[in-house]
């Protein structure tokens, strides 16, 4: 829960530091904690929030305590999707809480030269996280009578099904082939506050395809409903007949890949997009975090 050994094995760099960043809820917590027992005012502390403000009222209290002890230390909450910083104002009021939209490499949206698939699949599905909600899409398979399915992930899920090939991808070449190749990308998650899904929507919309996915963790402040099918959490026949639809009109397939890929240019949705937003969030802050 706190990486306090990584904060005291670097805190000489860090000390050294302007800015730090912390990718993760582990990271921050164990620099928040440090910094504040050792009084270090400097450098700005900027953390990333996935899980930590959805999974708070698990803790016991002792460890609630502990945290917000060392979350007073955090200078800029970084949020990757509306839903967790609208939780972290609620936990954390007097912290200054920024959602920065994410973004990935333009490498999903270079050129046409792609990896040769040997096989395939009608239907994809890409993701490790723990709100993937197979289950879903599991029973919305069976609804739809078992189209090719390839399920990039180094999940064991649905393995027992012929029409249904699961494993991980091995590069990035391989997984724009299949972003490019498949009639119909699916992202089917979990109510979730971290925008659960959201790299393998902005990768296929880089790479060019069609999505449906579940209205849950902010996806929808991302794209809109012209540009991605969206669908009800844990609705497997929704799901089936909004991935159905797609599968019988290729013509509102290549549209809506199209809406999806200009709006990944249009509202920058790139890495580099990310660190300018973050970067901007930065010079937002008041006077009193800047000259600490």
């Amino acid at each position: 829960m706190f990486d306090v050994g990584q904060t005291l094995l670097h805190l000489r760099d860090l000390r050294r530091s302007e800015y730090v960043y912390c990718h993760s809820e582990v990271e921050y917590l164990g620099a928040g904690l440090v910094f504040r027992l050792l009084r270090i005012t400097r450098p700005i502390l900027v953390g990333q929030t996935i899980w930590l403000f959805a999974e708070w009222p698990k803790h016991p209290r002792w460890l609630q305590r502990l945290m917000r002890f060392a979350l007073g230390r955090v200078d800029l909450f970084v949020a990757n999707a509306k839903p967790n910083a609208e939780a972290g104002r609620a936990l954390v009021p007097r912290g200054q809480h920024r959602y920065v939209p994410f973004g990935v490499s333009t490498v999903f949206a270079a050129g046409p030269e792609v990896e040769t698939l040997d096989q395939v699949p009608r239907l994809l599905s890409v993701g490790n996280d723990r709100a993937r909600d197979w289950r879903t899409l599991e029973a919305a398979h069976r609804i739809l009578g078992g189209p090719s399915l390839r399920i990039a992930s180094n999940k064991n899920v649905m393995s027992g099904d012929a029409a249904v090939e699961t494993r991980p991808t091995t590069t990035v070449t391989e997984l724009v082939a299949l972003y490019r190749a498949a009639e119909v990308t699916v992202v089917s998650v979990s109510p979730n506050l971290h925008a659960s899904g959201i790299t393998t929507l902005l990768e296929l919309a880089a790479a060019g395809g069609a999505a449906v996915a579940t209205r849950a963790g902010g996806l929808d402040e991302y794209f809109t409903d012209d540009e991605v099918v969206f669908v009800s959490p844990s609705d497997p026949e929704a799901l089936a007949t909004a991935i159905s639809a797609l599968l019988d009109d290729p013509v509102e397939r290549r549209e809506r890949s199209e809406r999806l890929a200009a709006a990944f240019h249009d509202r920058q949705y790139t890495t580099a997009a990310y660190w300018r937003r973050v970067t901007e969030a930065l010079e937002q802050l008041p006077s009193r975090f800047r000259d600490a």
